[in-house]
């Protein structure tokens, strides 16, 4: 983690920034979360062990840390809303949702911290005071400046009061608004003070105003090297919950890859604002051309002898109501990968209807509408009976 937070720091004070939106480190808990690709652990140990070595590297490096979400930004429905209200006690918190940013503020050092879109336990999460203040600022320590997700600021005299130091972006609220609720006495002068100097103590605990970044986001900042940490990152961090001497590969096994990410659409990079693009595209590997390769899969520690044999399979369309929701006549069927694929993606991205294929030939619906008989609709399988202790 030392490693890629090096590279991160480098490349993005190489582009001129010098504050470096992350690390996310929220918890995973929904597979369809747009920022789980990008976060570091569903387990709170260990997004904590992993975050602050990588924010000491990135800061090292130059730019300020604003990491993120605080505290509770883990799924997307009715994302910035009042509706997304985070229900918890405050146990539940403390051992699950905040061990990654005590790490990140105590042991990391980070000088920026980003609060979330989520409203928790009623309150807007950028102007909770119980969070901002009393925990974030108070309890743990923090002394540098908190800034807003984007448009998520939603007051102007709640959010001053509460512990935000910086709207962003624009001045919706932190603007003009500011300065009348100043003049009016609903925020004090001690208040903004407070937020000038948070702020201040950041930038020059990072030393930005001894060595101002130099750099363009035109510049070129990747390198060989870069690309290795990448490659050895990407390789480390692929986990099997269990082997079951299945890997390395036998001699004699054979190897399927199945489904449209196993070839040329294969989606390499998550989706939204974080989405990076490669330096070159020779550079991306996909499924079936790594395989092919036994270069390479000498390196992914494969022993792929001649004898293995390959199949690739696109896989299948199925309809909605094998993923759980109710079929529509009047909806184009969607491939199983690709919902899966843009589960991932920022909600601001909207999930891709793909045209029907040739699996839809068992839902009557689709058979219906090209003019084709078909027999009665199946029933959705239940799930199996479970115990009350499962």
């Amino acid at each position: 983690m030392s490693q890629y937070g090096q590279v991160i720091g480098s490349e993005e004070f190489g582009k001129g920034v010098n504050t470096l939106l992350g690390p996310t480190i929220n918890i995973v808990r929904d597979p369809r979360w747009g920022r789980a690709f990008e976060s570091l652990s569903e387990d709170p140990f260990l997004a904590a062990q992993l975050d602050a070595p990588e924010i000491q590297a990135i800061q090292a490096q130059g730019p300020i840390v604003q990491v993120k979400h605080y505290a509770d930004y883990n799924q997307e429905t009715f994302r910035n809303t009042p509706q997304d209200n985070v229900i918890m006690s405050d146990r539940t918190q403390r051992e699950i949702y905040l061990p990654a940013f005590e790490s990140a503020v105590q042991q990391g050092g980070a000088n920026s911290v980003m609060c979330s879109y989520a409203t928790v336990n009623g309150t807007d999460a950028c102007e909770n005071g119980l969070l901002l203040n009393t925990i974030l600022k108070g309890q743990l320590g923090f002394t540098g400046f908190v800034g807003s997700d984007f448009g998520g600021t939603h007051s102007t005299v709640n959010a001053a009061n509460n512990g935000l130091d910086q709207e962003m972006t624009g001045s919706t609220f932190f603007g003009d608004p500011l300065i009348a609720a100043v003049n009016a006495g609903q925020v004090s002068q001690a208040t903004i003070d407070d937020h000038v100097r948070q702020i201040l103590t950041a930038m020059f605990a990072q030393g930005l105003f001894d060595n101002p970044q130099t750099g363009t986001m035109g510049a070129t900042v990747t390198s060989a090297a870069h690309q290795a940490v990448a490659t050895q990152t990407a390789e480390e961090g692929s986990v099997l919950l269990k082997n079951s001497a299945v890997l390395p590969v036998a001699g004699s096994s054979s190897v399927a890859v199945i489904g449209d990410d196993a070839g040329a659409n294969a989606m390499t990079a998550g989706g939204g604002s974080t989405h990076v693009n490669p330096s070159t595209l020779a550079s991306v590997v996909t499924p079936v051309p790594g395989h092919q390769d036994t270069r390479r899969e000498r390196q992914r520690h494969l022993r792929a002898g001649r004898r293995i044999a390959r199949r690739v399979d696109r896989g299948h369309l199925v309809p909605e109501a094998v993923l759980g929701h109710r079929h529509r006549a009047d909806r184009p069927i969607l491939q199983q990968h690709h919902v899966l694929r843009d589960a991932g993606r920022d909600a601001e991205r909207p999930e891709r209807q793909l045209p029907v294929g040739a699996a839809s030939r068992r839902c009557p619906a689709c058979r219906a509408r090209r003019g084709r008989p078909s027999g009665p609709a199946r029933s959705p399988r239940r799930p199996p009976a479970t115990s009350p202790s499962t």
